[in-house]
């Protein structure tokens, strides 16, 4: 079949097989050629701009240049600039370091740097070009329904992911959405025709690993309905693909002394063994993740309605898509985290925008019967106020009210004559009304705390970093947030959280991370100072601080819940250079932005 000349219908993929091309009307009241796809695109592309060069405009100012949100994203540009300048996969030229789980983001700007020259705002310029991929990637996933759905759904794909905060990251979030998207389009196609993978889907299986190993959870979902369609092959073939970056990498890490996945995967998260040996773990740790995004539940829900609905399940590229969220949704709540400037579960919210708005023209109500639907609904949304709004207390009555509401209702809907699909609808209503304001604030946090995250990393991180390239040039530093200071400082860093460290990764998970185990680390390295957040080493937050360093000042930073801790501190590893530092500091102190508070010791 020909898809230039006549769309794919519904039918067809139902089948698995391809079908004459033979118009259908009910395949017509749901798709339109897609004419319109570039002027869809180009709508969509200038909200998310134009969202972007707001909020990038409102960060500049606040702190006089190009500062990214997070300092992840310096970890990422010190491995690219080594690894394209000395061939040295680490944030310093010393030493090999498993300090991203995104290989093939960091080749990717490692090359850019080796080509055109190391820049800071080569990060941004590849992330937000890696939206406006993710877009296209969506509209062509949605391609067919009508242009008012694509258009809905390709904004709320670029506020609700949000879409435009992983432009501004700078790192390989938006590279992830706009694979998983392209991925989820490819594969959904692919498993309603009954047929197996093509090379193009096996390597776009493969370059979602190398950016992201969450995607792991996106294959593993896609093969289970492999399997499910006996399609053995099929499913070898698609794991394979996955597998090989992930090995390619393992094996490297391993024989440069590292674990076999990067050290952010395997310190952060659930491990898998951990799951199988204590299935309850999981289970917690899906009940706090929904916790901190509870957004992530309405989605769920969504997509379990709609996989409910007849009509949905009779669509298999709908389906087949529904389930690969569903799927892959519960594997990273129960395994991986969320947070974090909103982008570990960015992926999934898109894809689940993506899915859930290609189904949705399929749940229909008669004209005559949207009255009891409507009466679902307000159920529902009633029920939804009691559940989740806060009732006025100066107004404790309106609880009663609400609650012989709720009686009446359910009364009156016992001479309803009620169908699976009106109860699809009036439920994606309530729901959809729900997720939509729990997204929208979302999105608005999220506006409004990017500037302030980059405000919080000018005035720490950055600060070090200035500090530590005209002060202390090549000298043994330890730290904890080591992304900016090895990116801008040339100093040989022994990173005491672990990320960046492969001595330090292996104490911590071998128990053997302790004081004494800092204080060896810290002479044999011939470590001169630390940076630390004293938060993080405690006799609540072991390993403590060996008590022969010295701390000599203080720095108090604004936005600091954006950062690891609001103060961070200076100590001497040799008490003797105590005064040499003081000294420095306070040649450094006139710079500092006056936000931030200085402290003796």
């Amino acid at each position: 079949m020909n898809p230039a000349v006549v769309p794919e219908s519904d039918v067809a993929l139902e089948s698995g097989v391809d079908k004459p091309a033979v118009a259908s009307p009910a395949v017509n009241s749901v798709r339109e050629p897609t004419a319109n796809a570039q002027w869809l695109i180009l709508s969509a592309g200038v909200l998310y701009f134009g969202v972007c060069f707001y909020l990038l405009r409102a960060q500049m100012l606040l702190t006089g240049g190009l500062t990214y949100p997070l300092d992840d994203t310096y970890i990422t540009m010190a491995l690219a600039k080594n690894f394209a300048l000395h061939g040295v996969w680490g944030i310093t030229q010393n030493h090999f370091a498993s300090a991203s789980s995104s290989p093939g983001f960091v080749l990717l700007l490692a090359g850019v740097f080796r080509l055109v020259g190391i820049h800071d705002w080569w990060p941004l310029v590849l992330s937000l070009g890696f939206g406006m991929l993710a877009l296209i990637a969506a509209q062509r996933l949605l391609g067919g329904r009508t242009a008012a759905a694509q258009f809905v759904a390709l904004c709320a794909i670029v506020l609700f992911t949000p879409l435009y905060v992983l432009g501004l990251l700078g790192m390989e979030h938006a590279l992830h959405v706009a694979l998983t998207l392209a991925f989820l389009d490819r594969v959904g196609r692919t498993l309603a025709r009954e047929q197996s993978p093509s090379w193009g889907l096996l390597l776009l299986t493969g370059a979602m690993v190398s950016v992201r190993y969450e995607s792991l959870f996106t294959i593993a979902a896609a093969g289970l309905l492999f399997l499910s369609q006996r399609q053995l092959r099929a499913a070898a073939w698609l794991a394979f693909s996955g597998a090989v970056p992930a090995v390619t990498y393992g094996v490297t890490s391993v024989l440069h002394g590292g674990y076999w996945l990067p050290n952010s995967v395997s310190l952060k998260g659930l491990s898998g063994n951990e799951a199988i040996h204590r299935p309850i773990a999981a289970v917690l740790h899906l009940g706090r993740n929904l916790a901190d995004a509870p957004h992530m539940a309405g989605l769920l829900a969504a997509v379990l309605i709609l996989l409910a609905v007849p009509a949905v399940r009779a669509d298999g590229r709908a389906r087949s898509m529904l389930a690969i969220v569903l799927v892959t949704t519960m594997l990273h709540l129960s395994l991986a985290q969320v947070g974090w400037a909103y982008r570990y579960e960015a992926y999934l919210v898109a894809a689940a925008i993506a899915a859930i708005a290609y189904a949705l023209p399929h749940v229909k109500v008669a004209r005559d019967q949207w009255a009891s639907t409507a009466l679902l609904t307000l159920a529902g949304a009633v029920l939804a106020q009691l559940l989740f709004a806060d009732a006025a207390w100066v107004y404790p009555h309106e609880v009663y009210v609400l609650a012989v509401a709720i009686a009446a209702i359910a009364w009156a809907a016992r001479y309803v004559k009620l169908s699976r699909e009106r109860w699809a609808t009036a439920a994606l209503l309530v729901i959809g009304a729900i997720g939509t304001w729990t997204l929208s604030q979302r999105a608005l946090a999220a506006a409004r705390s990017l500037p302030e995250r980059s405000m919080a990393i000018y005035c720490q991180q950055i600060q070090m970093a200035r500090f530590l390239s005209r002060f202390e040039p090549g000298a043994g530093v330890a730290a904890n947030d080591v992304g900016a200071i090895n990116y801008y400082a040339n100093i040989n860093c022994l990173d005491l959280f672990g990320l960046a460290d492969q001595e330090v990764y292996w104490l911590k998970k071998t128990g053997g991370y302790s004081t004494a185990a800092v204080a060896k680390l810290a002479r044999d390295r011939q470590v001169k100072i630390a940076i630390v957040y004293d938060s993080w080493f405690s006799v609540f937050s072991p390993p403590a601080l060996p008590r022969s360093w010295v701390r000599v000042e203080r720095w108090d930073t604004p936005y600091g819940s954006y950062l690891g801790g609001t103060t961070v501190s200076f100590y001497v590893i040799d008490p003797g250079e105590a005064a040499q530092l003081r000294h420095s500091l306070d040649l450094f102190a006139p710079s500092l932005p006056p936000s931030v508070q200085v402290f003796d010791r």
